[in-house]
């Protein structure tokens, strides 16, 4: 099975944790913010390159079907499908670019699942992917991989923090209802009031717009009936009301969550996964899979929206790629604190 992780888009806190001074950014720090403009003007770039690595996934899938069929049963493994992608390199602009559907061998839709964590900013990521990237069956909501920390404060995690509903979660407006919503009532999408406004220099180092590019041909394509299912979280209360989670307690996630990619737990009924991670959980899943002990000052960054992709099969992992950000101008990168993740021992 192709597993892609994710990283969410930029927000509100990764782009006050570049721009103000630590002790300001941790003393007024979100516990659960929303995506940026700039944030979701990546999700519409992201979207669009997803959609052609699956479909170009795809094409290679047939080709190995068509070769299965020609050498007399051989089976062919994910891994060698990726492994003759990687060899035929101009396939993706003479094949893959422009098909309008991703199609499996017998021409039906691929079935894709998104996973994302109960953060705003997670669901609104895989809210913009899931619109447009073909073959998507739903939205699953599934907390246990939730960003190291969970949802904390400005006090260091020491007080409690309440999350929201599963209710609550599945009320909230989708990302394209939104824009549509601002496009209709004004020419200039605005940010929301003390939420994503930037401070006034912003500009001069992300060059964030007001209104993403290509908005409009995004919401004309997007679809609306991708469901937001809930099915992991309480079925009633909050599904976070504690301080601060232990480092600890993030490996264990991790573990946790890898196996269950390994046995399939996610993947039924669907032939692909697409993971919404969260920067510094992501570091400790790839910490895990490649075996890095804690003894080792080695960390993992992955930009916002940088794309990452693996194969399952039989348990086994395969790594193609780690942190694909080409579809992201570097003027609209938020560089990372790497103090921040190295001081975090796991």
């Amino acid at each position: 099975m192709l597993v892609v992780f994710v990283r969410h888009g930029e927000s509100v806190n990764n782009l006050r944790g570049f721009m103000d001074p630590e002790a300001t950014y941790e003393a007024s720090r979100d516990p659960d913010p929303e995506l940026t403009w700039n944030g979701i003007q990546g999700g519409i770039r992201c979207a669009s390159y997803l959609s052609r690595i699956v479909t170009f996934m795809n094409t290679q899938k047939k080709k190995h079907s068509d070769k299965l069929e020609a050498s007399g049963g051989r089976k062919h493994s994910e891994s060698d499908i990726l492994q003759d992608a990687a060899r035929d390199t101009d396939a993706l602009d003479r094949e893959a670019i422009g098909q309008a559907l991703v199609q499996d061998d017998q021409g039906t839709p691929l079935k894709i699942r998104v996973l994302c964590s109960p953060f705003k900013r997670a669901i609104a990521s895989a809210d913009i992917l899931a619109a447009v990237l073909p073959g998507v069956t739903e939205i699953a909501i599934v907390p246990h991989i939730h960003e190291v920390g969970g949802l904390f404060g400005s006090d260091g995690g020491k007080t409690a923090v309440v999350g929201p509903t599963a209710a609550e979660i599945l009320k909230s407006n989708r990302v394209h209802t939104r824009l549509r919503a601002h496009l209709n009532s004004s020419s200039e999408i605005t940010p929301p009031a003390g939420k994503a406004t930037p401070p006034a220099d912003e500009a001069k180092v992300v060059k964030q717009r007001r209104e993403p590019d290509g908005v409009t041909e995004y919401l004309a394509s997007c679809r609306d009936d991708i469901p937001i299912t809930a099915e992991y979280l309480p079925k009633s209360g909050p599904w976070w009301n504690r301080g601060r989670e232990r480092v600890v307690e993030a490996a264990d996630r991790a573990k946790r969550f890898i196996g269950e990619l390994q046995s399939g737990e996610f993947g039924e009924g669907v032939d692909a996964l697409v993971v919404i991670g969260h920067g510094l959980f992501l570091d400790v899943i790839w910490r895990q899979l490649l075996g890095v002990s804690e003894d080792m000052d080695v960390a993992f960054v992955t930009h916002n929206w940088g794309i990452s992709t693996l194969t399952v099969e039989g348990g086994k992992w395969t790594i193609s790629c780690i942190n694909d950000a080409s579809h992201i101008p570097l003027e609209s990168r938020i560089p990372h604190s790497v103090k921040r993740i190295h001081r975090t021992p796991y």
